[in-house]
């Protein structure tokens, strides 16, 4: 509280000394009014094109919704807390969506459990899909191709390994770990001279790596791997790659569920993507998150 000793010692204070004061304080309300809550946006304008604004909680309330699904898939899906994610593929779909009138209400579930539900359609959109297979057209919708990314495929040793491995046939006798719905070359598939365990994600395969159940894994994304590596207590100096690897260029898409009544809503969140896509803003929405943009297959 202001005490009467304080206004005496202040009572020699001209009014334009006042009128500062006071012009200071107005300052301090209107930015903590508009400025400040600006920084609590959880994405920030690009330098080209518009990105539409979140709806408010109020009116997201009244949208109408897709149900997507996330799983921890760094650079393009990072999950930071338990039910929280960010990453581009997030802010492509949800600026699609709100182009169409929908919000996306998301659920944290992973590549097999998500195209299980697809199939049920108990959802609608799995985001960040690479290969069309005919298994997987038989049960769900491809989106409009996001373009293209250079996909590299390693095997990860143990540091204590002295071998190398430069063909699969050198892989005899071992046991290779590999992430369910996750589509490889055709030469590991066929594949019959080593025993291969299927993993719901890198998270668990990466676990039984550590663990020593494993005596290689395969990976077509070092970034997941090895952040799967890190957070079972590996470090970099604990595990190597093979020389054996395979490099293409592979199409990313989302993917939606077969459900007769949602396709049309699919149409139209298609025709957004590609406006999205030819416009250059999902190049833009890559780059703000530090992710080299796909590539354009037109």
């Amino acid at each position: 509280m202001i005490s009467m000793n304080w206004f005496k010692a202040n009572a020699r204070w001209s009014p334009c000394r006042l009128g500062w004061v006071f012009g200071f304080f107005l300052v301090g309300v209107l930015l903590a009014w508009t400025v400040f809550p600006l920084f609590e946006r959880d994405i920030i304008s690009v330098t080209t094109g518009k990105w539409a604004a979140p709806p408010k909680p109020a009116q997201a309330a009244k949208l109408p919704t897709l149900i997507a699904t996330f799983r921890n898939r760094p650079p393009e899906m990072q999950v930071y807390s338990e039910h929280r994610f960010s990453g581009p593929l997030r802010y492509v779909l949800e600026e699609a969506a709100s182009r169409i009138g929908y919000a996306i209400e998301w659920r944290n579930i992973e590549l097999s459990a998500a195209e299980h539900e697809l199939r049920e359609g108990k959802i609608d959109v799995v985001p960040f899909i690479r290969h069309q297979t005919p298994d997987r057209q038989k049960i769900m919708r491809y989106s409009a191709s996001l373009g293209l990314q250079r996909e590299e495929t390693r095997f990860v040793l143990h540091s204590a390994d002295t071998r190398d491995y430069k063909s699969l046939g050198e892989l005899k006798g071992l046991n290779v770990g590999f992430v369910n719905s996750l589509v490889y070359e055709r030469e590991f598939d066929e594949a019959s001279d080593f025993k291969k365990i299927g993993y719901a994600s890198y998270r668990e395969m990466a676990i039984a790596f550590v663990e020593n159940s494993l005596d290689t894994f395969i990976t077509t994304s070092l970034t997941a791997s090895e952040g799967a590596l890190a957070e079972s207590g590996f470090q970099k100096k604990d595990y190597k790659y093979a020389s054996l690897n395979y490099a293409r260029d592979v199409g990313v898409w989302f993917v939606y569920s077969l459900n007769p009544e949602r396709q049309e809503i699919y149409n139209r969140l298609d025709r957004a993507l590609i406006e999205i896509r030819d416009s250059g803003l999902a190049a833009e929405i890559y780059k703000h998150f530090g992710v080299a943009p796909l590539k354009l297959n037109r």
